[in-house]
Parts: structure tokens; sequence; C-alpha cells
């Protein structure tokens, strides 16, 4: 899964903490899928000007599995319906909000067996959208 690749990880999940979060939500429900992991893989490969990255984790059951992918997909609909919010939309900007729908809608989920995998196709207008804008020169007064 990760031949051709120019990165990747792999990497052993081990215990997950009782008062893990994610980005300041707390879930008993997403601690226990959390918990389930076992193993993931972080990979990303160019393939012709685009970058594909897919991440991959493997959990100990089936059910665990489909239980954390429908879990992603639901993360992608409340982020989408965040990012529908006009009071979000204020905090971070037209530019920002379009890279984060962009991103939202460009993830694709998927399954099989005890593996859920996350893939996201990057294009080089994406890739230059996403780097960090350059602090404006500040020129002194004589």
């Amino acid at each position: 899964r990760v031949a051709g690749s120019a990165l990747f990880i792999v990497g052993k999940v081990s215990q997950v903490p009782g008062n893990f979060s994610v980005g300041g939500m707390r879930s008993d429900q997403f601690t226990n899928l959390a918990r389930s992991l076992r193993w993931f893989t972080l990979a990303a490969r160019l393939e012709g000007d685009r970058l594909r990255v897919v991440a991959e984790g493997e959990c100990d059951t089936p059910d665990s599995a489909r239980q954390l992918e429908g879990t992603l997909d639901g993360l992608r609909a409340l982020g989408q319906a965040l990012l529908a919010d006009s009071k979000t939309r204020q905090k971070l900007g037209p530019e920002d909000v379009g890279k984060l729908e962009t991103l939202l809608r460009m993830a694709e989920f998927s399954r099989d067996a005890q593996r859920v995998r996350v893939m996201l196709e990057l294009t080089p207008e994406m890739l230059k959208a996403m780097s960090p804008k350059k602090p404006a020169a500040h020129t002194s007064p004589p």
C-alpha cells in the first residue's frame, strides 16, 4: 500500500489517554474508536503534478472499522456545517473557508475488513494555497 511513496510513516498506536480529545472536543465514543486502532500508516506520493496523501488505520475488529469510517464521515459533515455558519466564515475569512471546504470535499473515506483509509489528492493550486503566507516586509520611517 505504500509502494512508490516518497514519504511513508508506519506506527503502532499505544494506549489512548482517558482525556483524549480532538480539536478540544471530547467524546467517549471517539476515544473508544481511537483505542480500537492498532496500527496506522501515512503515505505521500507524487502522481503527475498531484500529491496523493493516504492515511490508513487498522482496527481491532471489522465493526470498529465500520464505526470509525462512519464517525469520520460524520465529522466531515459537521465540519461542512460549521463552515456554512456565517460566524465561522467571518472568523476564518473567505480564503481559509474555501481551502477547508475543498479539503473536506476532496477527502475520500473507504474501508475493507479492519482497515479504514482517508485519501486526499492535492493539486498544485491547493498546495500553493495551503502554504504559509510570507509576512509583509515592514519599513521603518526615516
